[in-house]
């Protein structure tokens, strides 16, 4: 099945040595197996996309929160607080990805996690900034799709 969704067009058929996929109905069945594979094309920007949007939501947030208490941001107090627990998901919710990355730094620089510790952290922090950037985009759908 791979071979015949590959080869399925008659140029690329001869070229690569395979004669036998040059009738019509191959290469129709394999231009609409190009559509759909067009479709992931088209997911894969909009997932790019989302994770441009997270990537940009995280590091905004980060950067507020570090001009506003002129330090930099760490995962405890001022940002989160016992005390204030909706403030302190909304932030972490915002600028979780920006403030992973900063103690993943921190603690690698101080010896306190190895490179396995540090590149976890980073693919969960785009993982995370992938999750906000599809919320944001899908808020923004709807923002200007609203009747």
């Amino acid at each position: 099945r791979v071979r015949h969704l590959i080869l399925g067009c008659p140029v690329l058929g001869h070229s690569i040595g395979y004669k036998n996929c040059s009738t019509r109905l191959e290469w129709h069945s394999t231009m609409s197996r190009l559509m759909v594979n067009g479709w992931f094309i088209l997911q894969a920007d909009l997932l790019v996309s989302a994770l441009i949007a997270g990537s940009c939501l995280s590091a905004c947030a980060g950067n507020l929160l570090e001009w506003r208490w002129q330090a930099v941001a760490r995962l405890d107090a001022p940002i989160i607080d016992p005390q204030k627990p909706l403030v302190s998901l909304t932030l972490l919710s915002l600028a979780g990805p920006y403030l992973l990355v900063n103690e993943a730094i921190i603690a690698h620089r101080q010896q306190y996690t190895g490179w396995l510790f540090t590149i976890l952290a980073m693919t969960f922090a785009t993982l995370w900034c992938l999750a906000s950037g599809i919320l944001c985009l899908e808020f923004l759908w709807q923002i200007t799709h609203a009747k």
